[in-house]
């Protein structure tokens, strides 16, 4: 057996060379600068953007069906609720609706980087997988007349998924948008671009995402009745109310459900930030059995600070 100490010298030099592969992938896939052979046009020169963690959840629908037959790259087109973006629609938009026109408005147009996850798939398909997402007008193309965002899953699926829902975490931005002068050239820096997107997955800040708590599908749970309890000033039970327990919702959501809050009561917020490694063993962690955070938990406990901060200081979450 190899003691303790030597095991941790041996985890923290693995985990290191692994960041130095990473970095040595995606600083490779930088330096892809040559000229095209035949062209004379330059390469795309790609560099890794961190952007705050963006999610999206929209339908897949028909584009205009190059992606497979002229490419070689079948894309899963998004639904973008164009024909609501006026102020007189704009309150017809569900949250989800609006957060994909608010990036595809608010975000610079190129090559993203994401991970993925199709809802309804089955067998080896309902899984998390790496994203190279276009977002953009498509400048090679004349026919495009709105932006578009076109998620290329890195995945062979068995069977289509129109109408199905793609769930989408943003992690970072690789290059603009670039018109090129043929198909040849476009195809060859797709190619590219998933390389270098793979790679960038890979690195380690942003692999522990899979384990995002968003790609984890989870279903609306139909909420549990507790009892609690009001005390008066001498201690007795004078009234008692349903409380709600709610998972799978954003903390925005679950807090603007609550009914409204009863003059002489007071509202207590439970929250589970995150697994920790205590909990994979079947154990519960607090007091004197606490527990280090999972990869998975960090992200969890992360989301759940950046939700809470946001809520706290919104008018319409915090008079609830």
């Amino acid at each position: 057996q190899v003691p303790e100490h030597c095991s941790r010298k041996v985890g923290s030099c693995w985990t290191r060379a692994k960041q130095q592969q990473a970095a040595t992938e995606v600083t490779a896939v930088q330096q892809h600068h040559q000229v095209m052979k035949g062209s004379g046009a330059v390469a795309s020169v790609r560099s890794l953007r961190r952007i705050v963690p963006v999610r999206l959840r929209a339908e897949v629908v028909h584009g205009f069906g190059r992606g497979s037959k002229e490419l070689g790259f079948p894309t899963a087109n998004l639904r973008i609720r164009w024909d609501l973006d006026n102020s007189d629609r704009h309150a017809q938009l569900t949250e989800e609706e609006r957060a994909v026109l608010q990036f595809v408005q608010r975000h610079d147009t190129g090559i993203y980087f994401a991970f993925g996850r199709v809802e309804g798939c089955s067998n080896g398909d309902d899984i998390v997988h790496g994203v190279a997402m276009s977002m953009g007008w498509n400048p090679t193309f004349k026919d495009v007349k709105t932006k578009t965002i076109e998620p290329w899953i890195m995945h062979e699926f068995e069977q289509d998924f129109y109408g199905s829902n793609l769930r989408l975490l943003v992690l970072g931005y690789i290059r603009p948008e670039i018109k090129f002068s043929n198909l040849d050239q476009l195809i060859h820096e797709i190619k590219v671009d998933a390389e270098f997107c793979k790679a960038a997955l890979n690195r380690p800040e942003f692999v522990r995402f899979r384990y995002d708590p968003f790609l984890e599908l989870s279903r609306y749970v139909t909420p549990s009745t507790m009892i609690s309890r009001r005390v008066n000033d001498t201690g007795n039970d004078c009234s008692s109310h349903q409380a709600t327990t709610v998972t799978g919702m954003s903390v925005r959501k679950a807090l603007q459900s609550l009914p409204p809050l009863q003059p002489g009561h007071t509202r207590l917020l439970l929250m589970r930030h995150g697994e920790t490694f205590a909990n994979e063993s079947g154990l519960l962690s607090g007091g004197g059995n606490d527990s280090e955070l999972t990869a998975r938990g960090l992200v969890q406990a992360e989301r759940l600070a950046e939700e809470l901060s946001q809520c706290m200081v919104d008018p319409a979450v915090v008079g609830s």
